[in-house]
């Protein structure tokens, strides 16, 4: 059996870890004048240098894409933000066949998750470098996926309820 990983996702995980990168170069960016001084060598390894970007960013993207889902969903699953997903994983199962719009309710969801998580990350990088603009405005934009999760995990759950309780 073949599994292969959707385009959205891979589009998804690659835009997180670009973002994150491009913030640490916007705090780090007198770091970067040094290294522009390098400019000749770069060019010489350039596509080097840009597959390895790339993969970077990828990797970036993952790492944020799975702490939002094995510590921030957990946190807020505990603190009751947000319904205890995992204990519905079978009703889950159910209702996707039924309501094949569940599993775009459940990408959007993870997206969010993603994002709040990115921008909460970013809030508190910008906060302990001094940058209280952005570290405000990143604040903002988790605060704004954040219910955005919470929006589309109070859908997914709505059509959950039916499918939980054939399981009993």
């Amino acid at each position: 059996m073949e599994t292969k990983i959707p385009f959205y996702n891979l589009i998804n995980i690659f835009l997180l870890g670009l973002l994150f990168l491009a913030s640490m170069l916007y705090i780090t960016f007198p770091s970067w004048i040094k290294i522009i001084a390098y400019h000749e060598l770069l060019v010489q390894w350039q596509f080097l240098f840009s597959v390895l970007l790339f993969g970077v960013i990828y990797e970036v993207g993952v790492i944020i894409n799975r702490f939002s889902s094995v510590v921030i969903e957990n946190v807020c699953e505990k603190i009751g933000l947000i319904s205890e997903i995992s204990k519905n994983y079978t009703a889950f199962n159910l209702a996707k066949k039924d309501n094949p719009f569940l599993y775009t309710l459940s990408r959007e969801y993870a997206f969010s998750r993603g994002n709040f998580t990115l921008w909460l990350l970013l809030a508190i990088t910008f906060f302990c470098n001094k940058y209280c603009l952005e570290g405000i405005c990143s604040l903002l934009l988790s605060t704004l996926f954040f219910f955005s999760m919470r929006k589309f995990d109070s859908k997914i759950q709505n059509i959950l309820k039916d499918y939980s309780h054939e399981q009993k």
